[in-house]
């Protein structure tokens, strides 16, 4: 699995597709992967990338999956977890406060830690 630590990087592209969008979000756009994202303590995530296997660590503030057919999984996300895209299946070790599916065959299971 290739592990790629997105939390210090402070502007542009980094090796397999993450980036900063902006000074605390974090996105994700490569297709075809298998990696780890580090969202530290507090970034969000913008995912839109296809048929990736992500597994994401640390404490995402906020979450938004606009791919299609991704496997992600995640220790924590503090507030809100939106998938738009499809055929995606989300797991969340904690509960999450914010949910909000939409987009077709889209799966989130939370609590799972």
């Amino acid at each position: 699995m290739k592990r790629v630590l997105a939390g210090s990087v402070l502007c542009g592209l980094v090796p397999f597709g993450v980036g900063v969008a902006s000074a605390d979000t974090l996105g994700y756009g490569s297709n075809d992967t298998t990696a780890t994202i580090d969202c530290g303590s507090g970034a969000a995530l913008d995912i839109a990338g296809s048929n990736n296997t992500l597994a994401v660590t640390g404490s995402c503030s906020s979450v938004r999956v606009a791919g299609d057919n991704n496997q992600i999984a995640f220790d924590a996300i503090e507030d809100a977890l939106d998938i738009t895209g499809s055929g995606n299946t989300v797991n969340v070790k904690n509960d999450n406060p914010g949910l909000n599916i939409s987009g077709d065959n889209n799966t989130a299971n939370t609590g799972t830690g």
